[in-house]
């Protein structure tokens, strides 16, 4: 069985803005991987590792590490999205089109 989750409009259009939380690796519960596709913006996260404490529950260094990647706030206003893609330039650009050339960023975080 492979969980993941996704939130948001996803429907392979030019509007899509939606997060998606995968297993990474597969099969596993301690860690994930999210990215927030925005492709109405062009913006795409890439994929950002995370660590579950116990009981399945987010860790506050993860939360506060990978807010300014991942935060709803950075795609809600212009002002937002102008601040975000000068915070992260490599996540400018991003097409449907792109995403099928171009693998998308992934940082890596130790598992262990």
């Amino acid at each position: 069985m492979i969980t993941w989750y996704e939130s948001g409009n996803n429907d392979g259009s030019r509007s899509d803005l939606f997060l998606q939380i995968n297993e990474s690796p597969i099969g596993q519960t301690a860690t994930y991987a999210a990215a927030v596709y925005a492709i109405r913006y062009h913006i795409c996260t890439g994929w950002h590792s995370m660590k579950l404490g116990p009981n399945a529950q987010p860790l506050d260094s993860e939360v506060e590490r990978l807010d300014s990647w991942l935060h709803r706030r950075w795609f809600e206003s212009l002002a937002n999205r102008q601040q975000y893609r000068m915070m992260h330039p490599e996540c400018t650009g991003w097409s449907w089109k792109r995403i099928r050339h171009e693998r998308l960023p992934y940082d890596v975080v130790d598992a262990t």
